[in-house]
C-alpha cells in the first residue's frame, strides 16, 4: 500500500511527519495542500511550492527518514532526529567476489578493541607479521671416551745395515696376523745369518718397527630431547579484527554504496574475498589497499635441530716392544717404545740371532670427545593457500558522507 504525507515541518535539525490520505511523499506540496508533478518535464514541475516541497522533503531524507516518511529504529535513540542520533558515511558496494563491506582494524595485538556493539557483532581475528624466536636447541653433551689398542705394528723388519743408512737389504721379522703382544717367535732370524746369503753382511745390524695402529676410540652422547620446540613456537605480531555490520536504512545519493555507520579511528571499512588465498585487490573498484590475514596456526613450521653425536679425536697408543735372542723371550737382547705417532729403528750387534719378540704394557691414552650436532634446520613459512585477502577502502574519511 502507498503511504501518504499530509503536513511535513523542519524544526532546527528534527524533522516531524504525518501521514494521511493524499498525495505520495513525492509529490506531496505542504505549501498549498496540493499535489506536486514527479516528472521534470511537466510544466508544473518549477512551481515554487513544488520546488520549495522537494527540498523539505531532501532535508527530511537527510535527518534520517526515507521517502515515504518513515524513520528506522535505532536502539537507544528513539525520539532522536537522526542526523543527532547516528553520524553515517556512504560506503561503496563490494566489488565481484568479495564479501559485503565490513569493520576492520588492524593494529599490535596488545591494542585488540574487540568488536564494540556501535561497531558491529563479532567477526573474526586474523593475524600477520610473524614472529620466529631461535629454535633453542639444546648443547650437546658427550659422555666418557673409551678405546682400545692393537699390539701389533703394521710391519717390523730386520736391517742388513744401522739405522743411519737409509737404504739397505731387509728381512720380514713381522708378528702374526691377530698377534695379542705374547711371546712369538714367527720370522726369527738365526744368528750370523748374510742378506744377501753369501754377501758377507749381517741381516740384523738394527730393527725396524712401524708405529702402532692408531686407537679404536669412541665417545657417546649424552641422550638429550631432539626438540621442535613448543615453547618456541612462532607468534603474530600484528592482528586483524573484523566485525559484521549492518547497513543502515537511508538512501546514498550514489546506488552502488550503501550507508554504513562512521567508524572509530583505527578501523576501516574493508571487503573480504570469497577464495582463500593472496588476491590482488580489484584496481577498478574502491577498495585497493590490501590486507593478508593469516590463522593463528597459520603457517608450517619444520624447524628442528639436528640430532646429537661424538667424535673422539686425539687419542694415542703406547707398549714396550721386547726383543730376544732365543726363541722363548727368555735371552733378552733390548727393547723399545712404540706408540701410534712415529716408527722407531734401533741398532743391534751386527748378526745376532733374534729369535723371539713380545709386546708388554700395551696403553690406550685417550683424547677428546667432541660433540656434534645441536644445530638449528628448517623454516617457517606463512601458509599463503589458506590465507584471507581483505581489500580496504583507499577513500575512507573522504568520501561523501
Amino acid at each position: 500500500m502507498e503511504r501518504k504525507i499530509i503536513a511535513l515541518v523542519v524544526v532546527t535539525s528534527s524533522v516531524f511527519v504525518a501521514l494521511a490520505d493524499g498525495c505520495s511523499a513525492d509529490q506531496w506540496n505542504g505549501m498549498n495542500n496540493s499535489c506536486c508533478p514527479t516528472d521534470p518535464k511537466d510544466p508544473e514541475w518549477d512551481d515554487p511550492f513544488c520546488t520549495e516541497a522537494r527540498h523539505q522533503l531532501e532535508a527530511a531524507r537527510d535527518a534520517g527518514y526515507d521517502g515515504a516518511g518513515c524513520r528506522p529504529n535505532f536502539p537507544g535513540y528513539e525520539g532522536q532526529a537522526m542526523d543527532e542520533a547516528i553520524e553515517s558515511v556512504c560506503v561503496p558496494n563490494a566489488p565481484d567476489k568479495f564479501d559485503a563491506p565490513q569493520p576492520l582494524w588492524v593494529g599490535p595485538k596488545a591494542e585488540d578493541p574487540g568488536c564494540a556493539p556501535e561497531i558491529g557483532a563479532f567477526g573474526g581475528r586474523g593475524y600477520n607479521d610473524l614472529v620466529v624466536p631461535d629454535p633453542g636447541c639444546p648443547a650437546c653433551v658427550c659422555g666418557p671416551i673409551e678405546g682400545s689398542c692393537s699390539p701389533r705394528p703394521n710391519s717390523i723388519h730386520l736391517r742388513a745395515d744401522f739405522c743411519e743408512v737409509l737404504q739397505t737389504y731387509t728381512s720380514d721379522f713381522s708378528a702374526p696376523e691377530n698377534w695379542d703382544g705374547s711371546c712369538t717367535s714367527i720370522n726369527a732370524m738365526p744368528a750370523g745369518a748374510e742378506c744377501p746369503v753369501g754377501s758377507g753382511i749381517p741381516c740384523a745390524q738394527s730393527i725396524y718397527t712401524s708405529a702402532l695402529l692408531d686407537p679404536v676410540e669412541g665417545c657417546e652422547p649424552i641422550p638429550v630431547p631432539v626438540p621442535k620446540l613448543h615453547s618456541d613456537s612462532p607468534t603474530w605480531g600484528t592482528r586483524v579484527l573484523s566485525c559484521n555490520a549492518t547497513p543502515i536504512d537511508l538512501s546514498c545519493p550514489d546506488h552502488d554504496s550503501k550507508r554504513f555507520a562512521v567508524l572509530p579511528e583505527g578501523w576501516r571499512h574493508c571487503v573480504r574475498h570469497q577464495e582463500k588465498g593472496i588476491h590482488e585487490c580489484p584496481s577498478g573498484s574502491k577498495y585497493t589497499d590490501q590486507v593478508i590475514a593469516y590463522s593463528n596456526t597459520g603457517y608450517t613450521d619444520t624447524r628442528q635441530c639436528t640430532e646429537c653425536g661424538c667424535k673422539a679425536a686425539g687419542g694415542a697408543c703406547y707398549g714396550t716392544f721386547n726383543v730376544y735372542e732365543d726363541e722363548q723371550c727368555t735371552k733378552f737382547i733390548q727393547n723399545d717404545v712404540l706408540n701410534s705417532e712415529t716408527y722407531e729403528c734401533s741398532n743391534l750387534m751386527p748378526g745376532v740371532a733374534v729369535g723371539s719378540k713380545e709386546l708388554v704394557d700395551l696403553t690406550y691414552v685417550p683424547g677428546k670427545c667432541e660433540p656434534t650436532g645441536g644445530l638449528a634446520i628448517g623454516t617457517v613459512e606463512k601458509n599463503d593457500a589458506d590465507a584471507v585477502t581483505w581489500c580496504c577502502w583507499a577513500g575512507e574519511g573522504v568520501g561523501t558522507k
